[in-house]
């Protein structure tokens, strides 16, 4: 696995509640990579609970979305917002009971939006939430200037998208839409080539 360095330490204004290190109040997420999956290792506190011992259903939400918006950057090379989610609270997730894990994968991508599915897993790779992201997903270009998203330094190659499948869309006109699924193999989106920002990893 790959830990992912955070590029963002050093920005103006950069407190983010959910993967700033500095945040006090804050989750503090780290991520790795692991094949096709981004993830998450997180030690639960207990200012995190709804009832005691027990991790807040928002907090959950929270983890979702933010390791999705970070599996963005390292799948797509680009940034976005978050359009829709939906979560499901399957068991009770505690938080004194050992270090939790949240595992994403890319679901599906157009070239303006992104499905990323996200699992919650207790201490023993129990199922305690899952979640569907949905985001809205900008240009490299406009991803650097709203984001502030590296795009230097490139170390490694984007993990690839195969090529889009041409899918019939649900329109009167039989119109096609392009869909790029991820992929394990080191190629380029089709009609050109991709790089990934180098700091975001680091050598463990």
């Amino acid at each position: 696995m790959r830990k992912l360095k955070n590029p963002y330490i050093g920005v103006e204004g950069y407190n983010c509640f959910a993967c700033s290190p500095r945040n006090t109040c804050g989750l503090q997420m780290t991520f790795h990579e692991d094949g096709e999956e981004l993830v998450c290792h997180w030690e639960p506190s207990e200012h995190f609970a709804g009832f005691p011992h027990l991790l807040h259903g928002s907090i959950q939400a929270t983890m979702m979305d933010e390791i999705a918006s970070w599996l963005i950057f390292i799948n797509l090379g680009t940034a976005g917002v978050t359009s829709k989610m939906e979560v499901s609270l399957r068991r009770t997730t505690y938080t004194n009971r050992g270090t939790l894990c949240l595992r994403a994968r890319l679901k599906t991508a157009t070239k303006k939006r992104a499905v990323i599915q996200v699992r919650l897993l207790d201490a023993d790779d129990n199922l305690c939430s899952q979640g569907l992201i949905e985001y809205v997903t900008f240009s490299p270009e406009l991803a650097g200037k709203e984001a502030k998203l590296p795009r230097t330094g490139s170390l490694f190659p984007l993990k690839s998208l195969q090529r889009p499948e041409a899918r019939r869309g649900g329109s009167k006109g039989g119109s096609r839409r392009r869909v790029y699924r991820s992929s394990g193999s080191s190629s380029s989106r089709a009609g050109g080539s991709s790089q990934l920002p180098g700091f975001f990893f680091q050598s463990e």
